[in-house]
C-alpha cells in the first residue's frame, strides 16, 4: 500500500491546491491497523538501561507522511482510507480521512463529515506524533440512506 501511496503523491506533479488521495484496501487480509502503520508508523531505539536491560529510549517516526529527515509528501493533503470497501457496504464501511499537517496546502477538516485523525507533531522523544481522532457521522447518515441500507424494508 505504501508503494502505491508514493507513486500516487507524486503523478499530477506540483499542485497549488489541496490534494487528497482515497485509497481502499481490497486486500482480504488487510484491516484499519494495515492502514494506520503506513500512514503513523515509526522505528523504536533501543539502548541498555542503568539496569543492564534493554529499553526503550526513542521512536522516531518512519510513515507515508514523516520519514527520518522530516516531513514528506507535503504535496499530500490527506489520504481517504477504507478496507475493503464493496457495493453493498457504503453505508455501513467508514471512511476516515487522515489529516496530513505537514502539507504544503492544507484541507478544510469541516469539508468532510465523517471521521477523521488529525496528525500533528510533538517534541516527545518516546511520542513524537499525536493523533486526534475527531467523531463524525455514520456513512449512511451522509448518504442519506437508511442504517441497514441495502436490506432496508421498502414501505409502500
Amino acid at each position: 500500500m505504501r508503494n502505491r501511496l508514493e507513486e500516487k503523491a507524486s503523478k499530477y506533479g506540483e499542485l497549488s491546491v489541496p490534494y487528497v488521495i482515497a485509497v481502499d484496501g481490497l486486500d482480504l487480509l488487510a484491516d484499519d491497523y494495515d492502514v494506520q502503520q503506513v500512514l503513523t508508523g515509526t522505528e523504536g531505539i533501543h539502548e541498555y538501561g542503568p539496569s543492564g536491560n534493554i529499553e526503550l529510549t526513542e521512536v522516531r517516526l518512519n510513515n507515508f507522511f514523516f520519514g527520518p529527515t522530516g516531513p514528506r509528501n507535503r504535496r499530500v493533503s490527506a489520504i481517504l482510507s477504507v478496507v475493503y470497501l464493496t457495493p453493498n457496504q457504503v453505508a455501513s464501511k467508514v471512511p476516515v480521512l487522515w489529516i496530513n499537517t505537514w502539507a504544503d496546502y492544507q484541507i478544510d477538516p469541516s469539508l468532510w463529515s465523517v471521521p477523521k485523525m488529525v496528525l500533528s507533531p510533538t517534541n516527545e522523544k518516546k511520542e513524537p506524533m499525536h493523533i486526534e481522532a475527531v467523531v463524525g457521522k455514520q456513512p449512511w447518515e451522509t448518504l442519506g440512506l437508511e442504517k441497514t441500507w441495502p436490506f432496508s424494508v421498502q414501505k409502500l
